[in-house]
């Protein structure tokens, strides 16, 4: 039925979310607020895409991912500098500018506060089945891209960098590197 379908969307996105939450936080233990504003804004260009300019469900998801990925490069290499609580703030900051600069648009773009109207993707097929495939595709990938980080020399430095940042510097982790590179793909 489709208020069970709609649970397992409202599952695969809370799965999203809470994987790139996780690969910052969950590993080098920075308390990263600034999480929801990557999906908000993600979420945000990926419905402005699919409502005025009519573009393909996936290439809209590529382009909040896009800018997602670059407000991640603009906010990492000012708040990676930062550590503990200064850097917990920063974040928090960041995420209630992005929200402001949402709300200060609704008149220029509506969405922030709104329901955005989606197209129809696929004739034939109801939008929740879609969502459904959609947001289904997002959490393995999420999956699958935690599996990937938690094996690799990445995951490996990132966990060096939680348990001990100061000795995982003396063993030739740089640090900052390593957690940019875990901000921006978060």
């Amino acid at each position: 039925s489709t208020y069970i379908l709609n649970i397992f969307i409202r599952g695969f996105v809370w799965f999203g979310l809470i994987s790139s939450w996780n690969i910052l936080s969950g590993y080098t233990k920075y308390i990263n607020f600034g999480t929801a504003a990557h999906y908000g804004l993600a979420a945000y260009i990926t419905g402005i895409a699919l409502r005025y300019y009519g573009i393909p469900i996936w290439i809209a998801i590529t382009l909040g991912v896009i800018a997602s990925t670059v407000l991640g490069i603009i906010i990492g290499i000012v708040s990676l500098r930062l550590s503990g609580p200064y850097f917990t703030i920063l974040t928090l900051i960041s995420l209630f500018i992005v929200a402001s600069l949402f709300s200060n648009l609704q008149d220029f773009i509506p969405g922030a506060t709104s329901e955005i109207w989606l197209p129809p993707i696929i004739s034939g097929f109801s939008r929740v089945i879609i969502f459904y495939y959609v947001f289904l595709v997002i959490a393995v990938s999420s999956f699958l891209l935690i599996y990937y980080i938690e094996n690799s020399k990445l995951g490996l430095a990132l966990k060096a960098i939680g348990d001990d940042e100061e000795e995982s510097l003396k063993v030739g982790i740089n640090s900052f590197i390593e957690k940019f590179k875990a901000f921006v793909i978060g």
